[in-house]
């Protein structure tokens, strides 16, 4: 009898939940429009609770598979915090699919289904003492570290590399020559970008004004290094180098074209 996996995507605004066959191939999905958002506006995390039972119960009836054919349930997100349904320590940079496995717990949630969830924690930046000195190396991730590891076990070729992952919040993550995620940074800037995917940020948004190229440092800070053409109001505030086939296209394309790009040699890891 063939036997299935449901990822659960957490996040601040929605609840995804994915079934999936043993060859990995997608076999249908559920969302809600619910999040830990609501956690954090309603005070107790109800809601959150209710949306991942109605998935998980609309994934599998939809799809006639039984509870009894789920070789399991993967939880990854925000989900794991404190305005989730379970909290789940972050790992401490350095840390890879290893550590993230090791550190994964199980938990049984009746109220939600009848088999154990597992939860894949999020991972911090190493950082003995926060001080106004290096408070900014700081930074802490849930849910990216899950979508970093396909992209490093496809790209990585042996050498420091760092991650770009767009979004309402961006995720810069560094990675070592071992695989291992170092460390991350997190920028607001896709805030400013428009609701829809598909919607230019201007005609030509690539054309306006000049804008300073930055590097990362090793505090975990960005610094200048180049000068050229900016972005309008509204489009990413820390670009690494793009390619030209991203200048005229929308967010989708332009997300694509940011992942896996090498870090120029002059910058230093988190």
């Amino acid at each position: 009898m063939e036997q299935y996996i449901i990822t659960i995507d957490g996040g601040t605004t929605n609840t995804r939940c994915i079934l999936w066959d043993n060859r990995r191939n997608r076999v249908g999905e559920e969302r809600r429009e619910v999040g830990v958002r609501n956690t954090a506006i309603d005070g107790n995390n109800e809601r959150l609770k209710q949306a991942v039972k109605e998935c998980l119960e609309c994934i599998t009836r939809d799809n006639g598979v039984g509870w009894d054919r789920i070789h399991r349930i993967i939880a990854s997100g925000m989900i794991t915090s404190d305005v989730g349904l379970v909290v789940v320590p972050h790992l401490t940079a350095p840390a890879g699919l290893a550590e993230l496995a090791e550190a994964t717990v199980a938990i049984q949630m009746p109220e939600i289904c009848p088999i154990p969830i597992y939860f894949i924690p999020g991972i911090k930046n190493y950082s003995q003492d926060v001080t106004f000195d290096n408070f900014e190396a700081m930074d802490i991730m849930r849910g990216e570290e899950v979508e970093s590891i396909p992209i490093i076990e496809k790209y990585h070729n042996g050498s420091p590399m760092i991650l770009v992952l767009p979004g309402s919040h961006n995720k810069f993550v560094a990675v070592d020559e071992n695989r291992k995620m170092t460390g991350c940074l997190t920028s607001i800037s896709g805030e400013l970008l428009p609701p829809s995917p598909t919607t230019p940020l201007s005609p030509n948004p690539w054309e306006n004004g000049s804008w300073t190229r930055r590097t990362m440092t090793g505090n975990g800070c960005f610094r200048d290094t180049a000068t050229r053409k900016r972005p309008a109001l509204g489009a990413p505030a820390f670009p690494p180098e793009f390619s030209t086939s991203s200048k005229t296209t929308g967010w989708r394309k332009f997300r694509i074209t940011f992942w896996a790009r090498p870090w120029p040699e002059t910058s230093r890891r988190l």
